[in-house]
């Protein structure tokens, strides 16, 4: 059965809207998808509230992404069939959006001290902006701004480790993600 099972909507770093992805996958003849946004249940509790899931032709296996540390590097660990109104889950990810949110203004504020004009509204109403800020998005705007040629460019001089506007992202263990997704009644996977 053709399936999908790592998609990401505007409620993270995917580029189309939850009902966008459902049309698309139903136009490509997809019996399955799940929706693993990064740190965020949003897109599914989007279709579930908005009356688009269940559908007849397309199932939709409710899905969370998160990033783990893991000695010497970063592992991405899928969350599929989780209660996306779970308690401890919900919990959790407030916990990683305030994280998300502190980590983006830590980046413009460095950038400010190194004397780059910009500000945390211009990166948010940023033409493509997703609901989950990332470096990415800093590094949209300061292109747009004539700062750098490409994305690649300002992620290498400002935005990687240990360059000067890098601020570490907020990580949880693998064992308590896991832990986590397996509270939600979710079945963990570690992700290409």
């Amino acid at each position: 059965m053709p399936s999908d099972l790592h998609i990401h909507t505007t409620f993270s770093d995917g580029k189309d809207t939850p009902e966008e992805i459902v049309e698309a996958a139903k136009a490509a003849g997809l019996h399955y998808i799940s929706i693993t946004d990064h740190d965020s249940v949003e897109g599914v509790t989007e279709l579930y509230e908005s009356g688009r899931y269940p559908s007849n032709s397309l199932r939709i296996i409710p899905g969370v992404g998160f990033s783990a540390d893991y000695p010497g590097r970063t592992v991405h660990i899928l969350g599929y069939g989780i209660d996306i109104y779970n308690a401890g889950l919900q919990e959790k990810l407030e916990e990683l959006s305030e994280a998300r949110w502190t980590r983006f203004t830590e980046i413009v504020d460095r950038l400010k001290a190194l004397g780059y004009e910009i500000g945390e509204t211009e990166v948010l109403t940023d033409e493509g902006m997703c609901k989950a800020v990332g470096r990415s998005h800093v590094a949209r705007v300061l292109v747009k701004k004539g700062y750098f040629d490409s994305i690649r460019a300002c992620f290498d001089q400002l935005l990687m480790r240990g360059k000067p506007a890098y601020v570490p992202h907020f990580r949880l263990a693998p064992d308590e993600l896991i832990s986590i997704i397996k509270g939600a009644g979710g079945i963990p996977v570690l992700a290409d």
